[in-house]
């Protein structure tokens, strides 16, 4: 079977990412600890042991960087191992020097893992600007090596001193003891074992846990639900005693009155024998009072009726009776047995409901202790992390000749061990980059009024659902009339638009972005910001930055943890139902307590301090597009005494946030949501409820934005964006390029080459996507570039519908695609493309095409 270069291309990537992700953060972690421990000099380390370890690291490096097809990686992996080889054989001398090399080739490979996450391609280019010094440099220090002291020695030479003596005597076989030794041995060896388990594997079990959770409050609201039937049959049943006692009475009078009869009718038939012996008399039935006490028409009319007559009428009512007193009687004893049946079933579903009520107690503490097992087996501590820069921060010091003091916080916040590896790169992207671009030298600083010992500060803390990682330093700040230069230069922004700082900022967040002129090992090596937002953006998180001219700058990383349970607080406002986290409220207060007349915006007093008073579904901004919510409605004070108030302190403030009821607190899991759709930021995540109810939860250190612009018209508001793309004025001349492809990574790549380049780009993910962006905006586009194999619309399809257009017929489309047969070409140029190239392509004849293609424009 021959795999086509789709496939190919697709086995690729599938390997890189498995390589980047998976493997590379592992060993390179190794080698790091590993050149920590050599340059520590600690007497005690086991060197031969270490430098095996760092071989094996060295050795998977250069490897799985072979496999995945990045030369210059594997390369230099190569040469580092040759270098540990060496001390290993203790070949060198020059020890210091020789960790100084392994120390930087350490700090080379991880920017080349950089590197790789954002532009696989563009790793081998690296190799002639940064690289080959250090390369040049570790060949030369092992040339100048002696050879390895290796005896030859002969095979026969080998076995005899490898040989062991042979006893031909039989083994004696192992007693009992000794197998169940052995056996413990093994098996408490087993129990000590550590195994690597995938990721991907844990986050399928992590879900799993979280929907466990979920099934357990499906079962407790059941559970709950058949407590209340339970004394709602408790309470019928008590209803059903005194019916139960009305009937006992009824049944005992109606047999006492069925033995009378009997006694009576047993009377008179003696009587009647003594009388008329052939004749017996019958059965005679209960006298009643109308026969106890007979009228005189009565006894007129009997006085004359012969004695034989006499005796069948009491045997006829006699029979009359009996016959009703039985079934009556019968009846009466079911309905008895059935009102004991019913209770004796009541009192089978309360055993039940406890029985359930204590199983779901032990499966509770049992899924908390899976849970916690799995959480301690993925977390870790940030200082584990930390240490990394503290060794990385001595190290750039004495190579580059400034003295900076490195203030590490939150060693011991735990961290989940998946993200953490991931935000490894990132953070030491920036920390090299503050390094050299912030921290001024000590001439510099003293000349500016400041310590000539520079301050860095790495902090780690978790509020609510989030991790967020600060890297801050004390430096000259980021320039940001350079910042707005380059950006002008690029085409990025026009001369004349009016931006903001963060505006500003933001430019440098974008692909290719960056204001060095110099190329030094440390930074500028055209490894821009955008490959740590991307890489944090994989992650499910944000990063801001804020700086002073003169004072420093700080990073700001913002991820979600994967999965928590956490305490939530369950309020309703409006039918809806919302979640806050429970250690973010300070109190939960009844408003009718304080002054009455309160209005949405209001000040009270808590606890003798102002507070500001919001109704929570005014508070949230997505009102504003209903407008279903008027202050009006809050003003009545009648309905605020009905309401709570949730107390919180926002930066610093105390903010009491309305609602209208209190569910009441409850454990549940904190899911956070994917990047499927753009969530407001002050969203930690969602959770489901036992009836299947999904309630966001609200993340109160996100309401700062909302406080600050809440007296801001909401149709001036400035909508939250992490990547604006568009600002107050733009530069209309220059070309605008429709990228269409489904592979984010190489529309990342065109977007790279084309701004570089000079040109505008918009990109779209498939064929679907590019026809709404054509038909719904009012943007102009010079040029597009599609693949032909996407989801929804794909290529050829695409091409049909902008010649059938009238607004678009004439845009120059170029193909660029995996597909090199001619079927695809001429399909291509039959529907009407422009030019055909194939992946992987050239640079200079993709832009070489392009400019041939657009009108002659001043860049």
């Amino acid at each position: 079977m021959v795999l086509d270069a789709a496939s190919l291309e697709a086995i690729t990537q599938e390997i890189r990412t498995c390589f980047l992700y998976e493997d590379a953060p592992d060993q390179l972690s190794v080698l790091e600890q590993g050149i920590r421990q050599l340059q520590a000099t600690d007497p005690e380390v086991n060197l031969s042991g270490l430098y095996s370890t760092m071989l094996r690291a060295a050795h998977s490096l250069k490897g799985g960087a072979g496999i995945a097809q990045f030369t210059t990686l594997s390369r230099l992996s190569h040469h580092l191992e040759d270098l540990l080889q060496a001390l290993q054989h203790e070949r060198v001398e020059q020890q210091e020097l020789a960790y100084e090399l392994i120390s930087l080739s350490i700090e080379q490979i991880g920017s080349l893992i950089v590197t790789a996450i954002g532009n696989p391609e563009g790793v081998d280019r690296l190799e002639a600007t940064t690289l080959l010094p250090t390369t040049t440099a570790i060949e030369n220090f092992l040339q100048s090596l002696p050879p390895s002291p290796r005896a030859e020695v002969t095979g026969e030479e080998f076995l005899l001193s490898n040989s062991q003596s042979f006893n031909p005597s039989a083994p004696h076989p192992p007693t009992d003891s000794q197998l169940l030794n052995d056996s413990l041995a093994i098996a408490s060896g087993i129990r000590s074992l550590n195994l690597k388990i995938p990721v991907s594997r844990l986050e399928r079990i992590d879900n799993t846990i979280g929907e466990l959770f979920i099934s357990y409050e499906r079962l407790s609201l059941y559970q709950e639900q058949l407590h209340q039937v339970d004394l709602t049959l408790k309470q019928r049943a008590a209803q059903l005693n005194p019916l139960s006692e009305d009937m006992q009475a009824l049944y005992n009078q109606l047999a006492a009155l069925g033995r009378k009869s009997r006694e009576q009718g047993a009377g008179s038939r003696e009587q009647g024998a003594v009388n008329n012996p052939l004749h017996p008399t019958p059965h005679t039935p209960h006298p009643t009072p109308h026969t106890l006490h007979p009228t005189p028409h009565t006894l007129s009319t009997t006085s004359h009726q012969p004695l034989a007559t006499s005796h069948s009428q009491l045997t006829t009512y006699d029979l009359r009776l009996t016959t009703y007193q039985i079934p009556t009687s019968n009846s009466l004893q079911e309905l008895q047995e059935l009102i004991v049946q019913v209770q004796e079933a009541r009192a089978d579903v309360e055993f039940i409901s406890l029985e359930m009520r204590e199983a779901l107690v032990e499966l509770r503490q049992q899924l908390d202790d899976l849970r916690g097992d799995l959480t301690e087996s993925r977390l870790v501590k940030f200082g584990s992390l930390a240490n990394q820069f503290a060794a990385a921060q001595q190290s750039f010091s004495q190579r580059y000749g400034k003295s900076v003091q490195l203030t590490i916080e939150g060693r011991e916040t735990t961290i989940d061990r998946a993200i953490l590896e991931q935000l490894k790169i990132p953070l030491l992207h920036l920390f090299r980059n503050a390094f050299d671009h912030g921290i001024e030298s000590a001439s510099e600083r003293q000349g500016s009024g400041k310590s000539p010992i520079a301050r860095m500060s790495l902090i780690a803390v978790t509020e609510g659902n989030q991790l967020i990682i600060t890297l801050a330093d004390d430096g000259r700040g980021i320039d940001l009339t350079a910042v707005r230069q380059r950006a002008e230069a690029l085409g990025l922004c026009d001369s004349n638009a009016v931006l903001s700082s963060e505006q500003i900022l933001e430019f440098l967040f974008r692909s290719g972005f960056s204001t060095s002129t110099t190329v030094t090992t440390l930074s500028g090596r055209g490894l821009g910001l955008d490959i740590v937002r991307l890489q944090v953006e994989r992650l499910r998180g944000t990063i801001g930055v804020e700086t002073t001219a003169g004072q420093g700058t700080k990073f700001s990383i913002s991820i979600p943890m994967s999965l928590n349970i956490l305490p939530l607080l369950l309020c309703k406002c409006q039918q809806q139902t919302l979640a806050v986290p429970a250690s973010q409220v300070k109190e939960v207060i009844v408003l009718s307590e304080y002054e009455t007349g309160l209005q949405h915006g209001s000040t009270i007093a808590w606890r003798n301090l102002p507070a500001r008073l919001y109704y929570l579904p005014q508070f949230l901004p997505y009102q504003w597009r209903r407008g279903a919510i008027t202050s009006s409605s809050f003003a009545n004070a009648t309905e605020l005494d009905q309401r709570l108030g949730l107390v919180l302190e926002i930066e610093a403030e105390t903010v009491v946030l309305a609602v209208d009821q209190m569910l009441g607190e409850r454990e549940l899991v904190l899911k956070p949501f994917d990047a499927t759709v753009k969530v407001p930021n002050y969203l930690l995540g969602c959770t489901v409820l036992g009836t299947g109810e999904i309630v966001p939860v609200l993340s109160p250190d996100r309401f700062q934005e909302l406080l600050s612009q809440f007296s801001v018209a909401p149709a001036t508001i400035r909508q939250e964006s992490s990547r604006q793309e568009t600002f107050s004025a733009t530069t209309e001349d220059i070309p605008k390029i429709l990228i269409v492809d489904d592979a984010i990574a190489f529309r990342r790549i065109l977007e790279r080459i084309l701004t570089a380049a000079g040109y505008k780009v918009v990109q779209c993910r498939d064929g679907q996507e590019a026809l709404e962006k054509l038909s719904s905006s009012e943007e102009r586009f010079d040029l597009a570039i599609s693949d032909l194999e996407m989801p929804r619309v794909d290529g050829l399809s695409l091409l049909r519908e902008i010649r059938a257009s009238s607004q678009w017929q004439k845009l120059p489309v170029i193909v660029l695609t995996s597909r090199e047969n001619q079927w695809h070409r001429q399909t291509a140029f039959g529907l009407g493309a422009t030019e055909y190239f194939t992946k992987p392509f050239c640079t200079d004849d993709l832009l070489q095409a392009i400019a041939n293609l657009l009108p002659v424009t001043t860049l």
